[in-house]
């Protein structure tokens, strides 16, 4: 329990600097807040991190670079970014006061280190405390402290993100500079990771490009980029999915076919290679392609020759080829779906597309994007996306990307139609009328405690020190990590890695 003199001492301090003049001042201010905020309510460490559609600046206190990641991870998703959406604190030692949480074992089970966490005016950002320097659970006293220090820091808040914009780079030194990038959107270190790697690629260059990653990333989005910054163009940009169509037909629509080629084939076809003349051809799902079309396709990239079905010569065409997968090269190269010397013939440049968990930095700004084109398509007047609302996007997990996202927003975006409402909130999100709060925060909870005992198994050294850092015998550890679906091997080789 923090001493009357300390707290009044903490706020005299907070009080004196409410208008920094400069960027180091400001930046100066949240540090000396933290470091005030764990000394008042005796914590061994603290966070806080602000929200913004730019970008989410934080500060951290007593914490390595790698947990401030780990932090940063917890704090973004589950049990903290919905309690915070909510708008309230969180003190989850009590977990088991609390009747929220009397039907989770998990929490039952779980010794979890005592955590306190208070939102930041109204969704804007969250102060995060951890651990205690004393035995026992943070007091009421504590957590009154600490939602009246967010409320003071909601009044910097404006300050705050101006200060911490992204820097502007040195002319020349920018990957955006210059690119067309329409339709691309991101402010995330993942995805300035993917801009630098098109901007290497752009103009001249014609090798081909290998996109990874999960389903609904925008994998067809950058290959469109990707030409879009060629010298091809002006040239035409031609999609093909090669799971699409039944493989019998796949290479007569690969290359074409003459008339009689096949029982379809009623007249001459022109295949989609000979489309893409002096431009781009995005082969999306190449795995599907059967081994004879590989080997096809294989020959065409090595000589810019092609055989259309049924044909007796072979014809030329110039064509940049950018192919996609949503599985893991490895994987469809060791199963044997996918030649290997096609692969080492299209890989000599690999783009990895992150998933919407990897950059939940982006999921305002994607929000909003989609929102405004949802409300202009339905020739609605323009919504805004509540504080409350964008922290419970950004605690989802995305198992379908960015194009779950843009989905979710036009659901919501028609919730808010009748009865009108010019605000989206956390209850126009669709799966809230199917899941009930209870639940919700039941699968909040687990994803909470899954990541601290990740956490707890990557600062030990062995099984038997971590089942006795969360004070669990070592059977009731093994039943825990089952539970919470840990893969102990797994961990291992990222705690090693």
């Amino acid at each position: 329990m923090p001493a009357a003199s300390s707290e009044g001492a903490f706020y005299a301090a907070l009080l004196d600097l409410t208008a920094p003049t400069t960027d180091e001042e400001l930046d100066q201010l949240l540090r000396q807040a933290l470091a005030l905020a764990v000394d008042l309510v005796g914590a061994r460490r603290g966070y806080i991190e602000l929200i913004d559609q730019h970008r989410r600046p934080s500060w951290s206190h007593g914490f390595d670079a790698q947990a401030v990641q780990r932090v940063r991870s917890r704090v973004s998703s589950g049990i903290l970014a919905a309690t915070v959406a909510e708008g309230r604190p969180l003190r989850l030692v009590d977990a088991l006061k609390d009747p929220r949480f009397e039907h989770s074992e998990s929490v039952q089970t779980l010794n979890i280190v005592a955590v306190l966490c208070a939102p930041i005016g109204q969704g804007l950002g969250t102060i995060y405390l951890e651990g205690r320097q004393s035995p026992g659970p943070f007091s009421d006293r504590d957590e009154a402290a600490i939602v009246r220090m967010g409320r003071h820091l909601a009044l910097l808040f404006d300050r705050l993100l101006a200060a911490h914009r992204p820097e502007v780079r040195a002319p020349g030194l920018d990957p955006r500079e210059g690119l067309n990038l329409d339709g691309l959107l991101g402010n995330s270190e993942a995805m300035n990771e993917v801009i630098l790697r098109v901007r290497r690629i752009e103009g001249p260059i014609d090798e081909p490009v290998v996109l990874t990653g999960p389903t609904g990333v925008g994998k067809t989005t950058l290959a469109r980029i990707i030409h879009a910054n060629a010298h091809r163009r002006a040239r035409p940009f031609v999609v093909f999915n090669c799971a699409e169509l039944s493989q019998e037909l796949v290479e007569s629509e690969l290359f074409g076919a003459v008339r009689g080629a096949h029982s379809t084939a009623h007249a001459d076809r022109t295949g989609v290679v000979a489309e893409a003349h002096g431009g781009t051809l995005f082969l999306d799902e190449l795995h599907h392609l059967n081994l004879t079309a590989q080997g096809a396709l294989l020959r065409f990239l090595e000589r810019g020759e092609y055989r259309p079905v049924g044909a007796s010569r072979s014809r030329q065409a110039d064509v940049r080829v950018i192919a996609a997968m949503n599985v893991e090269p490895q994987q469809v190269l060791r199963d044997g779906s996918l030649r290997e010397d096609l692969w080492y013939r299209l890989s000599a440049y690999v783009i990895a597309v992150p998933s919407l968990v990897e950059r939940r930095e982006d999921i305002a700004l994607l929000a909003r994007h989609f929102c405004s084109a949802f409300t202009a398509r339905y020739n609605m007047e323009p919504r805004r996306l509540s504080p409350a609302f964008v922290l419970a996007l950004q605690s989802r997990e995305w198992e379908g990307n960015i194009r779950e996202l843009r989905n979710v927003i036009r659901m919501a975006v028609l919730e808010t139609r009748f009865p009108k409402c010019l605000e989206l909130q956390p209850e126009h999100l669709r799966d809230s009328r199917t899941d009930s709060p209870s639940q919700r925060l039941e699968v909040a909870t687990l994803r909470f405690q899954r990541a601290h005992v990740l956490e707890i198994l990557h600062q030990s050294g062995s099984t038997q020190e971590a089942s006795a850092r969360l004070g669990l015998a070592r059977s009731s550890f093994y039943d825990l990590l089952k539970r919470l679906e840990i893969d102990l091997r797994e961990a291992r080789r990222r705690r090693s890695g």
